[in-house]
């Protein structure tokens, strides 16, 4: 074992054993308030004859108060505990251009200060000072503080392997990915489904998840490339950046199928986060269809694909995959819109409105659903009309007018308006029912969805 070794060693007794300092002291503090919060219950349970009203409402809010502090600090040992299995996995002297001083930085994947020698031991690998841990290798660095850009130099680099508190393997290295620590990291996750791969990022990868400009960001590339990784990565860093506006249930993933969401369930908790909400696609589209039309599952329309080698169905799904069909199904939307209405002059209490003022009340609500489209048009007829009569129109004439502007609008089932698409682009062999009458997989995803807010309107 080398001096550095020894001193790494060292080091990580000293990190594990605040760490253990830290969780018996929050033990005694969870205990207190489970104490407390048991004696305010009991105290207003026996007292209730005697208290007031505020009395009453000031202890339960004494207690609830009580009680979020509990959980607050019950999340923060869960957090510790976790830092106590694996404390952190890099490290960075750096020296600022200003300060004579070296601080080593120790990177985790969560923050930890040690109250009683108030400093920090451990780095969140999401805070502005761990970018450089991705970013640079020995030499020059800088990193963006709230403060501003704060120059230095990196003197030395590491990477450790640490395991239920021991340290398995420690690297020097210039950069922040070394073969033998990525090999192993992926040979694991082999193993072990997707874990958190955060000690290996490269730095493309990191400017992709500390990306705060971006409103909507695509990240594409080939299979294996590391795609789900990186956005689960993103996510984990965007709650952490903006964790005063941003929770975990502002956050739903779109998950391809189970076995795909079971494989990505625990990295986000390995990252620092809670899990977020997650949906399957084909879930989604049952929601999404209000669960009127039954349709193949992907597994289904794969089984059939390699069973059948049917040219037909491989034509189908290869249409509706591609970007032209989505313009083209954009363009029949249109059109669908633009044909769906004949207005008609109205009568109302002897009073006429026009087919033009009706025809520019369906177009001010063009894209509603129809029970709104028509009765946002129903509205601007009696409007017009009781101004004109300075008064109400009666339940019998609204009934009226109704009746009228709903046979103005021609209404089709969603699966008849799809249906249409192919007879409107002349293929009418591209619509085909999977077995059991249900819709193809293609035509949910690449068809139905994307459509579901306007031509459902006619």
């Amino acid at each position: 074992m080398t001096e550095a070794e020894m001193k790494e060693r060292n080091h990580l007794a000293h990190v594990t054993g605040r760490l253990r300092h830290a969780l018996q002291h929050l033990d005694s503090r969870l205990k207190t308030y489970a104490r407390n919060v048991q004696e305010q219950k009991s105290y207003l349970w026996e007292s209730r004859a005697g208290m007031d009203r505020g009395e009453k409402a000031f202890t339960r809010q004494s207690i609830d108060q009580a009680i979020m502090t509990g959980e607050t600090a019950l999340h923060h040992r869960k957090r510790l505990t976790k830092l106590l299995h694996s404390p952190y996995f890099g490290r960075i002297d750096f020296v600022r251009t200003d300060h004579a001083h070296t601080e080593a930085v120790y990177i985790g994947i969560y923050h930890f200060t040690d109250e009683a020698e108030r400093k920090t031991l451990v780095y969140d690998w999401r805070a502005p000072i761990s970018t450089m841990f991705y970013d640079h290798e020995i030499g020059p660095a800088s990193y963006e503080a709230p403060s501003g850009d704060i120059d230095g130099e990196i003197l030395l680099k590491r990477q450790f392997k640490i395991r239920d508190g021991l340290m398995e393997f420690m690297l020097e290295t210039d950069v922040n990915i070394v073969d033998d620590v990525l090999q192993q990291e992926l040979s694991r996750a082999s193993e072990d489904g997707m874990k958190q791969i955060v000690a290996t990022i490269q730095r493309e990868q990191n400017a992709i998840i500390r990306n705060d400009h971006a409103q909507e960001l695509i990240i594409q590339g080939v299979a294996g490339s590391g795609k789900t990784s990186i956005a689960l990565h993103r996510i984990a860093y965007l709650l952490y950046r903006f964790k005063d506006s941003l929770t975990s249930k502002d956050i739903l993933i779109i998950s391809p199928n189970r076995v795909f969401a079971d494989y990505i369930s625990n990295v986000l908790p390995e990252l620092g986060e809670e899990s977020v909400s997650e949906i399957s696609m084909e879930t989604l589209a049952a929601e999404l269809l209000d669960q009127k039309h039954r349709f193949q599952t992907f597994l289904e329309q794969t089984a059939l694909l390699l069973e059948s080698d049917d040219a037909a169905i491989r034509r189908r799904i290869e249409t509706k995959s591609s970007p032209e069909f989505l313009e083209t199904l954009s363009e029949y939307v249109e059109h669908v819109e633009d044909t769906c209405v004949s207005a008609a002059d109205v009568s109302v209490a002897g009073q006429v409105v026009t087919a033009g003022f009706i025809e520019q009340a369906f177009e001010r609500h063009r894209g509603h659903a129809a029970k709104e489209r028509i009765g946002g048009v129903v509205k601007a007829i009696e409007q017009r009309v009781g101004i004109r009569l300075n008064r109400d129109l009666t339940t019998a004439e609204r009934a009226a007018v109704r009746t009228k502007v709903r046979k103005m609008h021609r209404r089709s089932s969603l699966r008849a308006a799809y249906k249409g698409l192919f007879a409107w682009m002349d293929e009418p062999a591209l619509f085909q029912p999977a077995p059991d009458d249900k819709l193809e997989y293609a035509d949910v995803w690449r068809g139905l969805t994307p459509s579901i807010g306007t031509s459902s309107t006619c």
